[in-house]
């Protein structure tokens, strides 16, 4: 993993020409230096006013090519940020180096070309047909005076693209440089296609129009393939995945069996792609929130990983208050759930749950720079789920034991939304079983009317739970809990208050005559017992709600359009992952010398999701929340034996950290009048103190 940076100056000959370089491609280091930890250098073609300039995070045992990586024969000059998956088909041995390989497969491809635009497509091409997994590089081909640059298809990797009002230079750059122009002057490089810029002599800079991909790979993000295009796909499944593919679509089997091989097809697609991602690591990390699509991944983990290493499950929370609040979020108590699974599933792994706790005043110091970060990425819900990241890449918290869980192992879990914890009986749950039988008696305004509403599959009444409630007073139908009065929330409520305040007390008074410890990053410690995550690998759930329908508009989609409709709204979320999720999320993540992994973006568990496997297997939305969306992901849960987080429902990061309760407050008023869609500016987080970005010393190029 790597950051690049490419500038392109418009003027090479002005006076000051010289001294505006150096301290354009100081700033430009500056930025990338954290990215990259292991070496940064910086390539400046001879008379050319062109400038590459990459840092290099390691992430294979043995030495790495340096960068950015030149060929001595053509000239020619690489930044690659990116991993090629080693398959059955052609790609190099997980042994080889990844930039060396792309390097000569490039170079091999534009030997002859005779313009710029021979080079690009044949660039596409060679890319396209070869390369599997996430990148994003920028080539210098001197022969045709072009630089070529773009991101994989699914762009699990930031590149952006400067120079519209810049008028200093025209950059490519994995995140934002400071003095390089305004933010607002980058922008997202799209992943439909690569891009081209043809440098003349005189700096002067030809946007080239985008070349698309070819339609050889899993690439059409945009609406689902035709007969054409599902054949094509279906041959860039590996070997295990084509397998199960070719005869997906040919089953006559009842809708159990159906189903059941849907998960068993999924968990090995999945698996490989864990694999891939995690087989050469001496340690891990996983952002953990004990949601089913994280537990799914820290097992299967467990499976490739070797059994002495450790697996770090890195949980965030915000409080307020510190720990005292953040101990009683719906993602902390769910990790500590999840974990006790996973620690009976496998009890000789060394399982690590981190707890990372975020209070406001730490927010506060950390806005300005998540946000410069995420940049051009800047709403609220930008800000929310880029600081959360942030927090969780540091991996700066503390080892969570078990006996200090008096909150979490209370029965009913707190503020865990739970469906069932057992398989689902489709006789029980489709159809006309499914509405609630209560009839609204007749009134003078409107006719008798049966309640629209869904039932509560494990109700005996058969009914949804307001009217079970009215009519029966909820108890003892097996699904409606009796509504506590008001005199009993209070008297729980007390009780939840009193053991906090005895925790906070007690932590409080054995810290009274000692003075804050810090740890070597200059965090406090908590109890002394600061922990840092060792891994330089942090997997991530991201994809899973977009691929499998996790989503809620996902079910409103196909309440109002059916099959059609939820295919089409999958494939819009598919479409825009790149800029809404993934760029943002790679700039935050890798700042803190971390490579992000996406084993649901994996080329092979995409192709057998879309066209591998019927929508309806994929996802059940006629059953409800907790058991249809992403119905084969739950079950593959319960397979690998978590049976108790295949039922928990869908919860945004935002929100079960707690952080966007906080960041609403303050910048709205209130958590209902918030709106994730507006412009976020680290002002709101009013009273805090904001930490600027940090600017690291770089010796001149």
């Amino acid at each position: 993993m790597c950051g690049i940076v490419v500038l392109v100056w418009p003027r090479p000959t002005a006076p000051d020409a010289a001294g505006r370089r150096a301290a354009v491609l100081q700033a430009a280091r500056g930025a990338i230096e954290r990215r990259g930890p292991d070496g940064i250098d910086a390539v400046a073609p001879a008379a050319e006013p062109v400038a590459l300039c990459a840092s290099v995070l390691r992430m294979r045992r043995g030495e790495g090519w340096r960068q950015p990586a030149s060929d001595e024969a053509s000239g020619c000059v690489l930044c690659w940020n990116g991993e090629w998956y080693a398959t059955d088909e052609g790609a190099p041995a997980p042994a080889s180096c990844d930039t060396r390989s792309v390097l000569a497969l490039l170079v091999s491809v534009v030997e002859g070309c005779r313009d710029a635009f021979d080079a690009r497509a044949n660039v596409a091409s060679a890319l396209a047909a070869a390369v599997r997994g996430p990148y994003a590089f920028a080539f210098w081909i001197p022969r045709v005076r072009t630089v070529v640059y773009g991101r994989d298809p699914f762009g699990r990797r930031s590149l952006l693209r400067g120079g519209k009002t810049c008028s200093e230079c025209f950059g490519i750059a994995s995140v934002t440089p400071s003095s390089a122009g305004s933010s607002s002057d980058w922008e997202e490089v799209s992943t439909r296609g690569l891009a081209a810029v043809r440098v003349g002599e005189d700096g002067s800079v030809e946007a080239l129009p985008e070349v698309p991909w070819p339609r050889e790979p899993l690439l059409d993000a945009v609406g689902w393939p035709d007969d054409e295009g599902l054949e094509l796909e279906r041959k860039r499944l590996t070997s295990s995945a084509r397998e199960f593919a070719a005869t997906a679509r040919d089953s006559n089997d009842d809708d159990d069996e159906s189903h059941r091989g849907a998960a068993d097809r999924m968990l090995a697609v999945l698996s490989e792609a864990v694999r891939r991602r995690v087989v050469e690591a001496t340690s891990l990390a996983v952002l953990f929130s004990g949601g089913i699509d994280s537990a799914v991944l820290a097992a299967l983990c467990d499976t490739h990983l070797d059994a002495e290493r450790p697996i770090e499950l890195v949980n965030v929370a915000f409080g307020a208050r510190g720990r005292v609040d953040a101990d009683v979020t719906p993602d902390r108590l769910a990790a500590r759930r999840t974990l006790r699974e996973l620690r009976a599933l496998s009890p000789a792994r060394d399982w690590r749950l981190v707890e990372v706790v975020v209070d406001a005043a730490t927010l506060g110091r950390s806005a300005s720079h998540v946000l410069s970060l995420a940049s051009p990425s800047d709403t609220h819900m930008d800000f929310n789920i880029a600081a959360v990241l942030r927090h969780a890449a540091q991996g700066v918290g503390v080892l969570f034991k078990e006996e200090d869980d008096d909150i979490g192992r209370r029965p009913g879990g707190g503020l865990l939304r739970y469906a069932t914890a057992e398989s689902p009986r489709e006789d029980h749950l489709r159809a006309d079983d499914q509405q609630c039988v209560s009839v609204y008696a007749r009134t003078p305004k409107k006719p008798a009317r049966r309640c629209a509403n869904v039932a509560h599959p494990r109700c005996a009444r058969r009914q949804c739970g307001n009217c079970c409630r009215r009519e029966g007073g909820g108890g003892d139908c097996g699904a409606h809990p009796r509504r506590r009065t008001g005199d009993e929330k209070r008297a729980i409520a007390a009780i939840d208050a009193a053991r906090l305040a005895l925790r906070e007390n007690n932590n409080t008074a054995a810290a009274a005559d000692e003075e804050p410890t810090l740890d070597d990053r200059g965090l406090i410690m908590v109890d002394g017992s600061s922990y840092a995550c060792e891994s330089r690998l942090l997997v991530l759930g991201t994809g899973a709600d977009e691929l499998l329908a996790g989503y809620a508009r996902h079910r409103t989609a196909w309440r109002r359009g059916g099959r059609d409709a939820l295919r089409a709204e999958i494939s819009y979320d598919l479409s825009r992952i790149a800029r809404r999720n993934l760029g943002r999320d790679d700039r935050v993540i890798s700042d803190a010398g971390k490579e992000a992994r996406f084993p649901f973006l994996d080329e092979d568990v995409v192709a057998l999701a879309r066209i591998g496997l019927d929508l309806g297997v994929v996802a059940d939305l006629d059953l409800p929340p907790g058991i249809g969306c992403k119905r084969v992901l739950r079950d593959v849960a319960r397979r690998l034996g978590l049976v108790e987080c295949a039922a928990l429902q869908k919860r945004a990061i935002q929100f079960g950290t707690r952080i966007a309760a906080h960041s609403n407050r303050l910048a709205f008023g209130s958590n209902r009048r918030a709106d994730g869609a507006s412009t976020f500016s680290h002002h709101h987080l009013v009273g805090q103190t904001v930490e600027p970005p940090v600017e690291p010393v770089i010796a001149a190029a």
